[in-house]
């Protein structure tokens, strides 16, 4: 095991070190440095925001009601001259309106933009679930912690948790501010990205139950609380007024309850073979590990572009859709247009046991809704999961690319846009589940790939093709798995041809990208 830097150089060295980091980058978000902004993201709630040498754009992702699969995306475009809203909603009649702020009553650049993004994944009515990918890929660079709670004159009583009573209704949150900044101006690409810095504020109660053994004579002052001044300067930069609740929270003794924490995500490298892990509060190190498998944080990245035009468009004055940030997250890195869409079930209604997901909320979906209905109500809501989205995030592991259908053929119960199988024996089994994803983004397609050029070979391939919805199923038996296991591939109904079929389902594993990672 590589010697540990905090032996050599000691425990105060690391924590200003990475408080020095943290404050450089602090400095460049206050001053709004162009080349530290470039590579900055932040998501609050349901909010997506990208920073660009024009202005700064919001994405807000609104479900207008429970009983309405509408979805309404607002684009709100900031520039020193104006402010426009474009508003598109998803529906049995898209419709799309302008609103203004400004003596510019018409910009049809936001409009533009709110198009792009609400069309991103029209062709598969897929739009809610593309809020629900961009939030569980993304969450991980914005605000931490969303409390979910329910409003009592929303619908029935369904009984009380933690002694109060819980209601099914509309689904609220409120958020608790965290920072994820990260600065590399070299970088062009994620994986270029050496470190990542994230601030927490955490309650002291709370790292008291974390952390019993944690020396608090050496944490007294100013240095590793929060004060109500350095509050109300990240609660303006995140344009978040409602977390001024947070300012003057103390506890019974009058000591401050809000505690800053960094943690310090580093890449391996020549220096530290195994990467860093490092929390601090302020001058004392207060854990520091090797860097876990798959445990750098995944931040959406924007690939630095030159001035100019890429592709006939000019990336500097608009914003890609949203389907196409996760393409670049969770899919293969080669024009999906020439390969079919995968993805995979159990045919038997089991439960895999190798493969891990990402952390995501837990419910049931039911059948043609695309919104979920909570049964773990009151929860936090880091700590419970969509229980089909587990299923669904798993699938895709499973599968290769991001979409799945919500035509899957299969013995069971279906449910919702994508095929999920829902017997009782599963319900009661995804109750339970809570854990989380540990695998980078580069590491979940290197594990995909293995795992079906290992198993999907000329020889195990038996297809049909079924002619009520063009669809080819592949069946196959895994040595990992047990159980048989369906994987379906869907076609345009142009695409008729057997051959042709078979050709698309081989070109997976014939591409040379796809070889060069494995």
């Amino acid at each position: 095991m590589a010697e540990n830097p905090l032996y050599r150089y000691g425990q105060e060295d690391d924590a200003a070190y990475v408080r020095k980091i943290f404050d450089h980058i602090a400095q460049a978000r206050q001053s709004q440095d162009a080349d530290a902004y470039d590579n900055f993201a932040a998501l609050y709630g349901y909010q997506w925001s990208k920073w660009s040498n024009v202005g700064r754009y919001y994405v807000n992702y609104l479900v207008l009601n429970r009983n309405d699969d509408r979805v309404r995306i607002t684009v709100n475009k900031l520039k020193s001259i104006m402010k426009a809203r474009a508003s598109f909603i998803i529906g049995r009649n898209p419709t799309i309106s302008i609103d203004a702020e400004s003596p510019e009553t018409e910009d049809k650049e936001a409009a533009y933009i709110a198009q792009r993004v609400a069309r991103a994944d029209w062709e598969q009515h897929n739009l809610f679930g593309v809020v629900l990918d961009c939030w569980e890929w993304v969450k991980s660079c914005g605000v931490s912690f969303v409390e979910t709670y329910y409003d009592p004159a929303g619908g029935k009583y369904l009984g009380k948790y933690n002694g109060k009573p819980v209601f099914e209704g509309e689904v609220k949150a409120r958020v608790l501010p965290k920072f994820s900044v990260f600065w590399d101006p070299l970088a062009t690409r994620w994986e270029d990205v050496q470190y990542v810095v994230v601030g927490t504020i955490i309650a002291r109660e709370t790292l008291e139950k974390q952390m019993p053994d944690l020396d608090w004579r050496r944490l007294e002052g100013d240095a590793w609380t929060v004060a109500p001044t350095q509050i109300s300067e990240m609660i303006q930069q995140l344009e978040r007024p409602e977390l001024n609740r947070l300012k003057d929270m103390k506890d019974q003794r009058g000591r401050r309850r809000n505690i800053f924490l960094l943690r310090y995500y580093e890449r391996p490298s020549y220096k530290y073979p195994r990467g860093r892990y490092i929390v601090t509060c302020g001058h004392q190190v207060i854990k520091s590990d090797d860097l876990l498998f798959g445990e750098f944080p995944l931040v959406p990245f924007w690939e630095s572009t030159v001035a100019g035009s890429v592709n006939g468009q000019t990336p500097v004055t608009e914003m890609r859709p949203i389907q196409e940030l996760l393409n670049k997250m969770v899919s293969l890195d080669y024009e999906r247009s020439n390969m079919p869409d995968i993805y995979a079930f159990p045919a038997d209604g089991g439960w895999p046991k190798r493969f891990g997901t990402r952390s995501v909320i837990v419910g049931t979906y039911r059948p043609g809704r695309g919104e979920p209905k909570f049964v773990s109500a009151g929860m936090p809501r880091t700590d419970f999961q969509i229980k089909m989205r587990l299923y669904e995030e798993w699938l895709e592991n499973l599968g290769g690319v991001s979409s799945i259908s919500s035509r899957a053929t299969t013995k069971h119960e279906t449910s919702g846009r994508m095929g999920y199988i829902i017997n009782e024996a599963n319900r009661a089994l995804l109750s339970d589940i809570s854990y989380r994803f540990r695998r980078s983004v580069a590491d979940l397609i290197r594990m995909r790939l293995k795992f079906m050029s290992h198993f999907y070979t000329d020889e195990r391939i038996m297809s049909y093709i079924k002619e009520d919805d063009r669809r080819e199923i592949v069946r196959f038996r895994g040595k990992d798995i047990s159980g048989n296991w369906a994987v379906s591939v869907r076609f345009s109904a142009i695409e008729s041809n057997p051959e042709v079929r078979s050709q698309r389902i081989l070109q997976l594993f014939q591409n040379p990208l796809v070889v060069q990672s494995l």
